[in-house]
């Protein structure tokens, strides 16, 4: 494992499905059905899910899927949408930060 990243839910702006990063673009062996980047006004991070034994053997794409609906509740009031860069930046008060 990395380190911990820490991400202000207030610089997000929005959430893309598969390797459409240029960095998650250059690895090989990364399923698109298996990674996601949150796109920040500093930048992104990107993201693979693995299975895990730790939530009943769920395969790496439910891990991406629970992650995702996760990020989505948390983000909807917000207008940032999974899949898409919104033109303004997410703004909250409820979470301040997400840590991976």
């Amino acid at each position: 494992l990395g380190s911990i990243r820490k991400v202000s839910l207030t610089d997000i702006v929005g959430i893309e499905l598969g390797q459409k990063t240029v960095a998650l673009k250059r690895l090989q062996s990364v399923r698109e059905s298996e990674c996601f980047s949150i796109l920040t006004t500093t930048g992104t991070l990107d993201l693979q899910c693995v299975s895990s034994s730790d939530v009943g053997g769920a395969s790496a794409e439910d891990v991406r899927k629970a992650c995702l609906d996760y990020l989505t509740s948390v983000l909807s009031s917000n207008n940032v949408e999974v899949g898409t860069m919104p033109s303004s930046p997410a703004r909250t008060n409820a979470v301040s930060t997400i840590s991976f």
